[in-house]
């Protein structure tokens, strides 16, 4: 991941989250979206969100 986004450790918890079997908050989903919607997120950083999810 790129560590010149602002949201790299929302993202880092979340995936880390996601790969442990663990639920992610409303609030947390609700910034990660914001960030991608945003155009915040880079691409490497939503692809490792949703192969973790999809994992899960």
């Amino acid at each position: 991941m790129n560590s010149n986004y602002p949201n790299e450790s929302l993202f880092q918890q979340a995936i880390s989250q996601a790969q442990q079997g663990d639920d992610l908050s409303e609030e947390q989903t609700s910034g990660l979206i914001d960030a991608m919607l945003q155009g915040v997120a880079d691409e490497q950083q939503i692809a490792d969100l949703l192969l973790a999810l999809k994992a899960k």
